[in-house]
């Protein structure tokens, strides 16, 4: 059955990746156009992906908190440039919120405790925080791009201390309301959540790998840093409003600018990760990828549950894939959404003759 060229696509990588379900939503000009969902949202129970679906969005989260700081920021709450140690009871010298959103902060990647490699089921606020506050730098701030989590988890706690209320509070009124992004919830695991995405890995060597369930996701962090998930449309919600910049809803003109800055460090030098497949950009904003694609430049970002997108913003065009197979093992929903970008717009296709 050959549906239209996106769907054939679609169901084409989804074979050859060992995808269980995936859903996309496309937003033109400000406005959702598209909205599709294929294959197991669940495996176990045979449920279908549907526009309801609720997945996992990992590191696509990166993004939204850096939105809520420059939220705090426009309300006059904070700057970017505050100290860390001015909202949260840390002692990491120099180290600035922008820091923490464009990661030249020094902070190692690490959030929760383990004991022998093996991580608990789950962890407080205060588990979190005493950890990272005993964290040792790599680096001085500012000096290299060190891709960390520890940093988000800081400017979410610096935003709630600001704003006088706790993050999700912030972010629904700032943000998820306003946008009517009304599927945003914490994914821990006890929660009962309609329209779950079910989580999945491969196992085994890549010629028989098999489909497993991915256990990254039983982790019970505490709801303030848990894995936060949505539809893939609302994610497409706060996407289109970038194109929009109406008063009131979403970031400010000022706000996206600053959001799509490149960084650089203290030399001038660019800040950005040089080596890692996983890492899909050459440069990096606030909570967000920077590249160009055959001269066009992007914003973009994937999450390691399997969730990514690219945004074209010149031609006001994005492309949110949200998968249930974690990305390092292949889903590549980033390459899967700038696949679809070529089949929306052919001046934007990587296949299109003497292009490799």
């Amino acid at each position: 059955l050959h549906a239209d060229p996106i769907d054939d696509y679609l169901r084409q990588e989804m074979k050859a990746r060992q995808i269980p379900g995936l859903g996309i939503a496309i937003a033109r000009d400000g406005e959702i156009v598209r909205l599709s969902s294929y294959g197991l949202a669940n495996v176990e129970t045979g449920t279908p992906v549907a526009e309801g679906s609720v997945f996992a969005i990992a590191s696509l989260d990166k993004q939204l908190t850096a939105a809520g700081v420059l939220k705090a920021a426009e309300r006059g709450l904070l700057t970017l440039d505050d100290p860390l140690s001015k909202w949260v009871d840390v002692e990491f010298p120099g180290v600035t919120l922008r820091h923490l959103l464009s990661h030249p902060s020094g902070l190692p990647d690490s959030v929760a405790e383990t004991v022998g490699g093996r991580s608990f089921s789950d962890y407080s606020t205060e588990q979190l925080l005493a950890h990272v506050s005993g964290l040792t730098p790599i680096a001085p701030p500012g000096h290299h791009f060190l891709y960390s989590d520890a940093g988000l988890f800081l400017a979410q706690l610096a935003t709630q201390k600001a704003a006088g209320t706790d993050w999700w509070s912030f972010m629904r009124r700032e943000l998820f309301g306003p946008l009517e992004m009304t599927s945003a919830v914490s994914m821990r695991p006890a929660t009962i959540l309609a329209q779950r995405v079910a989580a999945y890995t491969l196992e085994g060597p890549a010629a028989s790998s098999r489909l497993v369930r991915d256990r990254r996701l039983d982790f019970d962090y505490d709801a303030l840093y848990s894995d936060l998930g949505m539809t893939a449309s609302d994610f497409a919600r706060f996407l289109a409003a970038q194109d929009r910049l109406e008063p009131g809803r979403g970031l400010s003109s000022s706000s996206l600018a600053q959001l799509t800055t490149e960084g650089r460090l203290g030399g001038g030098s660019r800040a950005a990760e040089p080596t890692g497949e996983l890492f899909q950009w050459s440069r990096y904003g606030l909570g967000v990828g920077l590249d160009e694609i055959l001269g066009e430049p992007v914003t973009l970002h994937s999450g390691h549950s399997g969730v990514g997108f690219v945004r074209f913003p010149r031609r006001r065009l994005a492309i949110v894939v949200f998968t249930n197979l974690e990305h390092p093992v292949g889903s590549d929903p980033v390459g899967l959404a700038i696949g679809i970008a070529g089949l929306v717009e052919p001046a934007l296709s990587l296949r299109a003759p003497g292009r490799r």
